[in-house]
C-alpha cells in the first residue's frame, strides 16, 4: 500500500515498478524463489476473489497503473482486446478533408 496514490478519479496508481506498457509489477520473493506479479491482478484476487483460468482483468478506468479493485472487472481475451479498440477509436482524430 505505500506504493500507492490515490487521487480524486478514484484511481489507485501504482508507483513502484512498471512495465514497458505501464502495468504494475511486483516481485515476491518466498522460500528462495521469486516471481513477477501484475499488481493489478493481486489487487482484483485479494479484494474480488480468485481470477479463473483464460480470464482477464479489464481496467474500467482504462489506467494501466491503477489497481483499484472497484475499478477491475473479469473479463475473457476478446471482449478485453474488442473494448481496447473501441477505446482507441474514441481517441483518434481523423484529419478533415
Amino acid at each position: 500500500m505505500p506504493r500507492l496514490s490515490k487521487n480524486g478519479d478514484g484511481c489507485w496508481r501504482w508507483k513502484g515498478w512498471r512495465d514497458r506498457v505501464g502495468y504494475g509489477r511486483v516481485t515476491v520473493r518466498r522460500l528462495g524463489d521469486k516471481k513477477n506479479y501484475y499488481v493489478h491482478r493481486l489487487m482484483y484476487a485479494y479484494y474480488k476473489g480468485n481470477i479463473p483460468k483464460k480470464k482477464e482483468i479489464h481496467h474500467k478506468c482504462y489506467t494501466r497503473e491503477c489497481c483499484n479493485p472497484d475499478h477491475l472487472e473479469l473479463t475473457n481475451h476478446s471482449a478485453n482486446i474488442e473494448d481496447r479498440f473501441l477505446k482507441a477509436g474514441k481517441e483518434i482524430e481523423v484529419d478533415r478533408f
